[in-house]
């Protein structure tokens, strides 16, 4: 496994789905549209979103880059939050960011399909990470959640998956 583990097939999956979304939009351009949102709060949403995303995947890169050629587990930081932060960024951040700023509800809702693949792709580096680290891994997996940051029911007969 690479240091950038499955990022190069999570980044194909991001750019075919902003392309279907950009293919929905040529053929239907105003149905896409967020007409829910005033245009001013669309891009402050958008902004915010990007900003804040940026933040997440420079932290997550800045520590796990060191960390896997040191051979460490990085347990800290946005890690403590989710496994897997660096897509979590791009899926709950700066993709979301991108479709407000973009005014496209399409955009945000080809987000959905990108999640279940993402969950699918990190399986290849959680079981090098399992391999890796053993039990210190399966102990962190059992405890945080692999993209959403949200806390994580207690693990049925000691498994955990998310």
């Amino acid at each position: 496994m690479r240091a950038y583990g499955v990022g190069p097939w999570f980044a194909l999956g991001a750019a075919a789905c902003i392309g279907a979304a950009g293919g929905l939009e040529v053929l239907a351009p105003q149905r896409g549209a967020m007409s829910f949102l005033p245009r001013w709060a669309s891009l402050a949403t958008g902004g915010a979103l990007i900003a804040t995303g940026l933040v997440v995947w420079i932290w997550s890169l800045a520590l796990v880059l060191p960390a896997f050629g040191a051979g460490r587990l990085v347990t800290h930081g946005p890690y403590h939050l989710c496994r897997n932060p660096a897509y979590a960024s791009w899926l709950l951040l700066l993709l979301p960011g991108y479709a407000f700023l973009r005014d496209s509800w399409v955009k945000l809702l080809l987000l959905l399909p990108l999640y279940f693949v993402t969950l699918l792709l990190v399986k290849k580096e959680e079981r090098f990470l399992e391999a890796k680290f053993g039990s210190a891994w399966r102990e962190y997996r059992a405890r945080v959640r692999a993209l959403l940051p949200l806390p994580q029911a207690a693990p049925p007969q000691g498994r955990a998956d998310s």
